[in-house]
């Protein structure tokens, strides 16, 4: 999680009491965390880490070069697929018809 996410967590958490800010001479342990707010190093305590840590697992991951290469397959499959005048056709078709299933 970049630093910008990780002081919205950290507000987040402040706001429902879960972590407080401390001075750098208390931040020995491992519920401690900082975050950078206008180039200030700034250092928080945190009441349960493991709440931070599952949040923080959470973020999106990156795709190099070699997943890219990989997924290049399906994406062309999957626009053939949906670009086929047949599939085209029987979606136009079936969208009328569901909706005339689903009206009250």
């Amino acid at each position: 999680m970049k630093n910008d996410g990780v002081s919205k967590l950290v507000r987040d958490m402040q706001s429902m009491e879960m972590a407080r800010e401390i001075p750098a001479s208390q931040t020995a342990g491992l519920n401690t965390i900082f975050v950078f707010e206008n180039g200030v190093k700034k250092h928080f305590l945190l009441d349960d880490p493991e709440i931070y840590y599952a949040v923080q697992s959470v973020g999106g991951i990156k795709t190099d070069a070699l997943t890219k290469f990989f997924a290049m397959p399906a994406g062309f499959l999957r626009d053939m697929v949906t670009r086929d005048p047949g599939f085209v056709v029987v979606t136009y078709l079936e969208i009328p018809y569901l909706l005339l299933l689903h009206q009250e």
